[in-house]
């Protein structure tokens, strides 16, 4: 973590998203807009900037993160769809909800989810300043 960070993990994150999303859709048609993955990845780690800035807001548990972000989409009348929700809900992967038989991360899910680690884990200190 560092100074910035948050913000050049956004920035990084979406500009993935956009130099893969129409590799992809050229690929294999998505059933998503490159709009649909920035919305999400734009609010999927929206809690961090509370965590950290005084006031700091005492965000411990996943489930309290999640409530914390929803408040906030709430309060902005920020529109969501159901695809929107599962991405939110699995971008950081299916965890305990894995489940052999079924997709539970859907399509947008994972194209964020993909998104997400590149920048958090295989660029985790790029472009941080030095």
């Amino acid at each position: 973590a560092w100074e910035g960070g948050y913000i050049d993990h956004l920035e990084e994150a979406m500009n993935v998203a956009c130099g893969m999303f129409e590799m992809m859709n050229n690929f294999r048609p998505l059933d998503f807009s490159l709009s649909d993955a920035l919305l999400v990845l734009f609010l999927h780690d929206l809690e961090k900037p509370f965590r950290y800035v005084e006031p700091k807001q005492e965000l411990n548990t996943e489930k309290e993160k999640k409530a914390f972000v929803q408040s906030i989409i709430d309060e902005y009348d920020v529109e969501l769809t159901d695809n929107h929700k599962n991405a939110l809900q699995y971008i950081h992967g299916e965890g305990d909800d894995y489940s052999r038989t079924e997709n539970v991360q859907k399509p947008l899910a994972a194209f964020v989810h993909l998104c997400d680690t590149v920048s958090a884990r295989i660029w985790p200190n790029f472009p941080k300043k030095v």
